[in-house]
């Protein structure tokens, strides 16, 4: 999977190879030095260069590609590198695990899509699964988090305005954390579903 995963990051677009490379490491696939491994075998290759950079760019916890296109879009606006897959625990209680998270600002960005709403995990109905959401967003808020989410829509709007969003959030005073409240990456950052099958257009 590496090497294949090297191999055409020769050929395709970057953010396209960071998205397959993504996956490789969300399923466990690959890991980051076995890509790492990958990009120096070929150092004197044709079209190494952007392989190398896409293999560099990817990440353990992206579990989706809007997930990665989100974070990369983040970071080539300059903030800073997220952790992906951040649990956060009340003492012994999951409160929820976040997509983004930027421990030292206390602020976290969640990528949603339709399919949480038009195919929702675990028997949940889509207004069951909507409401969940908002309880849960409520609920980081309320421990001292604050949060923004994006959809695939919001990375193409006009002046960026999620990134604009996130950098308000990190300019602002930074809240004070309930006491018990603790983080820690969810398994690793693997994946522990299957990611869901997309619908038909």
């Amino acid at each position: 999977m590496p090497r294949t995963l090297a191999d055409v990051g020769r050929q395709w677009d970057v953010v396209d190879t960071v998205v397959a490379a993504d996956d490789a490491l969300a399923s466990g696939r690959a890991t980051e030095a076995e890509l790492t491994a990958a990009a120096l075998a070929q150092t004197h290759w044709v079209g190494c260069g952007p392989s190398a950079t896409a293999l560099a760019l990817a990440a353990t916890g992206a579990h989706s590609p809007h997930e990665t296109r989100t974070r990369l879009k983040l970071v080539g606006a300059g903030l800073p590198t997220p952790m992906l897959q951040v649990a956060v625990l009340l003492g012994s209680r999951l409160v929820a695990v976040l997509d983004m998270f930027w421990p030292d600002h206390l602020v976290f960005l969640n990528c949603d899509g339709k399919v949480k709403a038009l195919d929702p995990w675990n028997g949940r109905t889509a207004a069951e699964a909507v409401w969940r959401e908002k309880v849960q967003h409520d609920t980081l808020v309320d421990l001292g988090l604050r949060g923004v989410h994006v959809t695939p829509a919001d990375l193409h709007a006009p002046r960026a305005a999620k990134v604009a969003t996130v950098r308000r959030l990190f300019s602002g005073v930074r809240p004070e954390l309930l006491p018990g409240v603790r983080f820690e990456q969810w398994h690793g950052g693997l994946r522990t579903t299957p990611p869901p099958t997309p619908r038909a257009a």
